[in-house]
């Protein structure tokens, strides 16, 4: 008589059990009629249960696997977002550098401009006072001063017209000049006018700019000689031009300077002042 393990039994019955309902069981309990039988069933069986084992071990394996392959993808996936952060984060902190910076360029240009407002609003309060305590008067009718000479000379103590009043510190006065050309030969001569007359008469040229001196506080040119088409052949208008006064409300003038010939014409026309 064939001898079954008693183990192999065991098993079998326990994967009999565990596969199949109750009531598959308890109808089949007298499936095999003889041990060979039960026992190539109970083989059977338990070749089923190791499949199924070896099944579920590679299934096991292949979750375990992709689980793996998941968990790696999210762990480079959350480096790129620590990196990412990162790199974000050192954008930020130049950014805000750069805004600190800004800032404090922009905070140091508003005191500049305060500050530059504030010398402003100084300057027109002194301005102001200025122009309170010299300010400018127009004459009802102008008035004239006419000069005029055949040599250089210097004029002293030149009386402003009727109608300003001594304690004025300058006149204002649109000047013309004219040369008599009688000879044909144009001259060119400078006119000074103001508070000074003991300078150099070579006032032409670059001489201004090298002399060591100061000059008359007005000075103006008749051009002549050699200059060409800028000739004043009928005379010249020199526009407005302001004239400071001596204390004792006079002023000096010294013509002619560069003279050379004929008769020099000077016409000032006197229609404001300022005192």
């Amino acid at each position: 008589m064939l001898k079954i393990p008693i183990s192999l039994i065991t098993v079998w019955l326990a994967v009999t059990i565990a596969m199949m309902p109750y009531a598959s069981y308890a109808d089949n309990r007298a499936s095999c009629e003889t041990p060979i039988e039960c026992y190539e069933k109970a083989a059977k069986k338990l070749q089923q249960a190791r499949e199924l084992v070896r099944a579920q071990q590679a299934e096991n394996q292949r979750l375990l696997k992709e689980q793996q392959a998941e968990n790696q993808r999210m762990l480079k996936a959350a480096q790129e977002l620590v990196k990412e952060q990162h790199a974000k984060n050192e954008r930020l902190a130049l950014e805000n550098k750069r805004l600190v910076l800004e800032t404090q360029r922009l905070v140091l240009e508003n005191q500049r401009a305060v500050d530059s407002q504030k010398k402003i609003g100084e300057i027109e309060t002194k301005l102001s006072e200025l122009v309170q305590s010299h300010r400018i008067f127009f004459l009802d009718t102008p008035g004239l001063i006419k000069l005029s000479r055949s040599k250089m000379e210097k004029i002293f103590n030149i009386e402003p017209p009727i109608g300003v009043p001594r304690e004025a510190i300058a006149i204002i006065a649109s000047i013309q000049t004219y040369h008599d050309l009688a000879t044909n030969k144009p001259d060119h001569v400078n006119h000074s006018f103001g508070r000074n007359v003991e300078h150099d008469p070579y006032s032409w040229d670059n001489r201004p700019f090298l002399s060591n001196k100061p000059f008359n506080d007005v000075i103006i040119s008749h051009e002549g000689n050699n200059s060409g088409s800028t000739i004043f052949w009928y005379g010249h208008h020199h526009g407005t031009q302001i004239i400071p006064l001596k204390s004792n409300g006079l002023f000096d003038a010294y013509i002619n300077q560069g003279y050379s010939h004929g008769s020099h014409y000077i016409t000032l026309q006197v229609y404001g002042y300022m005192k």
